[in-house]
């Protein structure tokens, strides 16, 4: 059936008329000339929207063009539903999307707990480290307050500062080496021997008791420094009572506990060099490796005294007791033993007794027997 004229049309189908049923002869004139850009523009759109294929006079060749849109708009359908909806798919690790944050789900409330230990840590460290820096700020405020005290004219004073140090000393023990050697000063300072030297006494070995009696705050100072634990000392030598007049003092470092031997009095590797040692008492004493040179023990008592290694070179032991003293690997060279008493608790193994007086030499601990009122073994 041939197709009505358009709307305006004479229906000739003429060259001539107004308009023209399908495409026009070559040989009829375009009544609204196009350039052939435009027919080709036109055949694209066509091929586009069909699919097909144009010919030469803008007839379809194939009429698949219908069915690609169809498949077309099925494929972008799909698309758009699968994105909608979305597959279960699998992640790394065989985890669907809805696995994981159930997963992160379940672990929150754990790494809660973790993040708030951790800053219960934190907080539990400052508060120490606040605590620590407030004690050592208390313990610097009460050792300059000990410290002014030593300097007082009162004896009491003295005293309440002297024991000031020794809580101190307990309390702290970083701070026992500073403690020690302030005590050791006080008491060189307090207690010094006379520059011109040992005040002259009786040489009897009958005196019963010392004429002079140690001051009560440098007693204090030396009892103090006797009951510390020498394993906080950090170095050696480093009680330091060289030069001080020490006579009359008193050191018991057993008391009610004589069995116990870490009880003893601790003075190892303590310095007396040249030090006023005259009627000192020294009971259950540790001074090993202790420094006597040129030191005064005239009528000194040791009992259950460790003087092994001591170096005791020109001391004068004169009228000394010695009962259970532990003298081994002492240096007694060139000592003075005039008088000396003692017992077979004495122990002199490898003892060095050269040139000791009086006497020749004496080098054995059989001659040194001798010097002790007992017979050589």
């Amino acid at each position: 059936m041939r197709p009505a004229p358009a709307k305006g049309c004479s229906g000739s189908g003429a060259c001539g008329s107004d308009c023209c049923y399908g495409p026009l002869p070559t040989s009829c004139p375009s009544p609204h000339p196009r350039d052939e850009n435009d027919h080709d523009r036109q055949a694209q759109v066509i091929h586009f929207a069909t699919g097909g294929h144009v010919g030469f006079h803008g007839r379809v060749r194939s009429n698949s063009g219908t069915e690609r849109l169809r498949r077309l708009a099925h494929r972008r359908t799909d698309r758009h539903g699968r994105n909608r909806h979305g597959p279960d798919r699998r992640g790394e690790g065989g985890m669907s999307r809805a696995e994981r944050i159930s997963l992160v789900a379940a672990a929150l409330p754990g790494l809660t707990a973790l993040v708030a230990l951790v800053f219960t840590w934190m907080s539990v460290e400052g508060t120490r480290a606040e605590v620590q820096i407030a004690e050592q700020g208390q313990i610097t405020n009460r050792f300059n307050a000990a410290v002014r005290n030593l300097g007082s004219d009162s004896a009491d004073v003295r005293l309440g500062g002297i024991h000031g140090l020794q809580r101190i000393m307990q309390d702290s023990a970083r701070d026992q080496p500073t403690i020690v050697s302030v005590l050791s000063a006080y008491a060189r300072q307090h207690a010094p021997v006379p520059v011109s030297g040992f005040a002259k006494e009786s040489k009897s070995c009958e005196l019963a008791e010392a004429p002079v009696k140690l001051a009560t705050d440098v007693q204090a100072a030396l009892n103090v420094l006797a009951n510390r634990s020498a394993d906080h000392d950090g170095q050696d030598w480093l009680v330091d009572l060289r030069n001080t007049d020490l006579r009359g003092a008193e050191v018991d470092g057993l008391g009610d506990a004589p069995e116990k031997p870490e009880n003893r009095a601790a003075f190892p590797k303590a310095n007396f060099d040249g030090a006023d040692l005259r009627h000192s008492q020294f009971i259950g004493v540790d001074l090993q490796g202790a420094g006597f040179f040129e030191s005064n023990l005239t009528a000194a008592w040791f009992s259950g005294v460790d003087l092994s290694y001591a170096n005791m070179p020109d001391a004068d032991l004169s009228c000394t007791l010695l009962e259970d003293v532990n003298l081994t690997g002492a240096r007694l060279s060139d000592a003075k033993l005039h008088e000396v008493q003692g017992d077979e608790t004495v122990n002199l193994t490898k003892a060095n007794l050269v040139e000791a007086k009086p006497g020749a030499r004496r080098q054995s601990a059989g001659d040194l027997a001798g010097l002790l009122g007992r017979p050589a073994h």
